[in-house]
């Protein structure tokens, strides 16, 4: 059977302050140590990649390289404002002062980081006291203070953020935005009010303008509120779902080929939409459509609010979200009135403003197929950027906790995590010798007990949602309903996205007309078949493996 522990309701968290003195101490730690090594090896000025544009931007309060940076620049603006006196060689030196940002903002970041280890660790052994563990309150707390400090330190210091904290650039920020964010989904996931949840989609939205890669947060925070609140997990799924058909709607409006309709009226509009079965995008923002979009999203809002049971709290935390992305208007404003000497694709003419916010310039994000050399490349890529930056050995310990689970065999439970912390260590050991790479096998087999107790940790989760929705006897209709649609999703996509792949993978050998292209058979099936071979035989050992586990 699977096992972390037996955690007892989540509202056994105490109901006095959320953060303890510990937490806190956790936090101010982190941050003056990461705050102090980046002042002290801060970029004197201006400095290489993007460092002299974003600079100019951030001092003439401009617009720099798409997505534009709105919530930056007007940061970086009044950093150079408060530190206008540091000169370089008797020059204005405004670089000095946004990469002083940058310091800060990656402190911060540490700082927030070792808060959420620390706090998250205290309420884990809190409510596994006694079942796995003895320890008075002062050890927890001197453990969780020194896991949280170390954990965050680690991060701060690794090559990509360190580097990217003591420049002029906008990363240190959005790393700023996403641990706040994963902060406030933490704090909601145990405290469930809508304050909490108001804040974390206004700074999920006013993340978005600094970073859009934040988006992905947004998943993070769907699943904490389908396993904390399905009634309100319920209503924000009926709340989307309008803003999904619209935006499916505009895409079939895109693809519709020769000239376009006419949509300069509402008679118009409704006429493309029963006709075309499409609706046309925002045009420009004097024109009919823009106003119409506005006019239904407030309609929709409304309806949302007054109607659904738990409206009160998603209408509000979408127009929040909505809010903060509306930070965007920052650009065409400045690059009209002001029309600074940095007003990259100048966002004043709508086709300026929709090549900054879609990141025009840049090639369009084209997934690895799965069934693939590519995305087992990818991944190789992905765990050497992870050993550069933390080394084999700390990458190692970050998947630790996944190996927190035990097999029961002959009515005994055996632990695999001394299991996996004994390979760690004989990783480590390995790495230190020279011209070796026999270090990677071991590692290897703490990735496939992470793998397996990750998998384990998911597929618990899912079940314990259909049991508790879908197959109880005291289930409600629209839990069954909600929870079929969000099942039937999931798979849709999972197959449709295999469905693509494999497509993809045997295309070489299929012709024009959908015959088999006999001699490419044989090329297929040593280049591409071994990966898919490989790929399905750890995925089908995976599943049988956590189909047994928690079967036993």
């Amino acid at each position: 059977m699977f096992g972390i522990g037996d955690n007892e309701d989540l509202d056994d968290v105490d109901s006095g302050p959320f953060f303890k003195r510990i937490d806190w101490a956790a936090f101010w730690t982190a941050t003056a140590v990461a705050f102090v090594v980046y002042f002290v090896t801060l970029c004197p000025t201006v400095g290489l990649e993007d460092s002299g544009e974003l600079a100019v931007a951030g001092d003439s309060l401009g617009v720099p390289h798409p997505p534009g940076y709105p919530l930056w620049t007007m940061m970086a603006w009044a950093f150079t404002k408060v530190f206008a006196f540091v000169t370089f060689r008797g020059q204005p030196n405004p670089a000095w002062s946004i990469g002083l940002m940058s310091a800060v903002f990656g402190a911060l970041s540490a700082g927030i980081a070792a808060m959420l280890i620390c706090c998250s660790g205290s309420h884990i052994l809190r409510r596994s006291k006694m079942i796995s563990h003895d320890m008075s309150e002062r050890s927890e707390d001197i453990i969780c203070w020194a896991g949280g400090v170390a954990s965050s330190l680690l991060f701060a210091f690794t090559p990509i953020m360190w580097s990217q904290a003591v420049i002029v650039e906008v990363y240190s920020l959005n790393a700023f935005f996403l641990v706040l964010i994963l902060l406030f989904i933490y704090m909601w996931s145990q405290r469930p009010n809508n304050k909490t949840l108001f804040m974390a989609s206004f700074l999920f939205g006013l993340g978005l303008t600094n970073y859009q890669v934040i988006l992905l947060a947004g998943l993070a925070l769907a699943i904490c509120i389908m396993l904390r609140d399905f009634p309100l997990f319920r209503d924000f799924l009926v709340g989307a779902a309008p803003y999904v058909l619209v935006y499916v709607l505009i895409k079939v409006f895109g693809s519709i080929e020769g000239p376009k309709p006419k949509v300069d009226d509402l008679g118009q509009l409704m006429g493309v939409l029963f006709s075309r079965g499409a609706l046309p995008p925002i045009i420009h923002p004097t024109h009919f459509t823009a106003a119409f979009y506005l006019a239904l999203n407030g309609v929709w809002l409304s309806i949302v609010y007054f109607i659904l049971p738990r409206g009160r709290t998603v209408a509000p935390s979408v127009l929040l979200a909505q809010l903060g992305i509306a930070f965007y208007a920052y650009m065409p404003i400045v690059s009209d009135l002001r029309n600074p000497p940095m007003n990259w694709g100048y966002p004043r003419t709508w086709e300026g403003f929709l090549h900054a916010i879609t990141r025009g310039q840049y090639e369009k994000i084209i997934p690895a197929h799965i069934f693939s050399e590519r995305f087992i490349d990818q991944i190789g890529t992905y765990m050497a950027d992870l050993t550069l930056n933390f080394r084999l050995p700390v990458a190692l310990v970050g998947f630790l906790p996944f190996a927190t689970w035990h097999v029961r065999m002959q009515k005994r439970n055996y632990s695999l995590m001394p299991l996996a912390v004994g390979l760690a260590a004989c990783s480590a050991v390995l790495a230190v010798l020279p011209h070796v790479s026999l270090y990677k096998i071991p590692a290897l087999g703490v990735v496939l007990i992470m793998a397996v107790g990750g998998l384990a940790i998911i597929i618990s989760q899912i079940r314990g949602v259909i049991q508790q929705h879908l197959l109880s006897p005291e289930a409600k209709c629209w839990e069954q309903i909600t929870t079929i649609l969000v099942l039937a999703g999931t798979a849709l996509v999972g197959g449709a996205l295999v469905v693509r792949d494999v497509l993809s993978v045997t295309k070489p050998i299929r012709a024009a007309d959908g015959k088999v292209i006999p001699d490419a058979v044989k090329d297929v099936i040593f280049r591409e078949c071994s990966v898919i071979g490989g790929i399905v035989a750890v995925i089908i050992a995976a599943m049988v493996l956590v189909y047994w586990l928690l079967r036993t």
